[in-house]
Formats: C-alpha cells, structure tokens, sequence
C-alpha cells in the first residue's frame, strides 16, 4: 500500500505544471501539509524541500554568475555566502523533516499570511527560526 501511495503522489507531482507550483500559495502548502492523507503529506514535505533546495542553488548560480566566488571557493565558504544571502543561518546539523517541520507550523502560527506565495512563507519561517547574528 505504501508503494501505491508514493507512485500516486510522483505521479500527481509529474502532472503539476511548473507555473501552477510558482503560483502556490501558503494556503494550499498549509492543507497538503496538515491533510492526513500520504499523499499529502509527501507533496508537502516535497514541495519544501524543492523550494529549500532552489533558494540555495539560485543564491549559488548568482554568486558565480557575479564571479563573488572564485573556483578554489570551499563548500564552506560558499554556504556561508548563501546564508548571508538569503539571511538563513540554519545549523547544519538541521534535517530536513525540522525544516519541513517548521515552515508547517509558521503557515499554521501565522494564517493572516497564507494568502502570500508559499515560497515566501518557506523563507519567512526559516529566516526566523535560524536569524543571522
């Protein structure tokens, strides 16, 4: 049964349109995230982790587009750029289902912005739970 579940959820995954996921707002992440279906709740922790994954790989792609970082640039040095960046100074010992955790109970802490994109609502969550001093 388990199998099921996740090849429906890669499939209704497959059929979501690059522009209806840009126009995802924290509503709809707030009902996938807190439906009790696994369907639902894979498409959430899904959908958090791509729009984690993307901040960090766009703030990359720019650092080296404006030639910030140099090609003997360690690992470090460049995810200490993109925290500055995106003002995201999350510990790296930090698991993604914290991650996921996290954005979930800001959508379900702050409604009155839910109606905003979901990715915002992402980086606003972990802006505050990981500030950088």
């Amino acid at each position: 049964m388990k199998l099921k579940s996740m090849v429906i959820a890669a499939a209704s995954c497959a059929i979501v349109s690059i522009s209806e996921a840009e126009n995802l707002d924290g509503n709809t992440l707030y009902e996938l995230c807190y439906d009790q279906s696994e369907v639902s709740k894979l498409a959430c922790s899904s959908y958090i982790r791509g729009a984690i994954e993307g901040m960090y790989w766009g703030t990359g792609v720019a650092l080296w587009r404006l030639e910030v970082t140099k090609d003997s640039a360690t690992t470090d040095e460049l995810n200490d750029a993109q925290n500055l960046i995106l003002m995201i100074c999350q510990p790296p010992t930090a698991t993604i289902s914290q991650l996921v955790d996290i954005s979930a109970n800001y959508l379900r802490n702050h409604p009155e912005s839910r109606p905003q994109g979901a990715r915002t609502q992402i980086w606003k969550s972990l802006s505050e739970a990981f500030p950088c001093n």
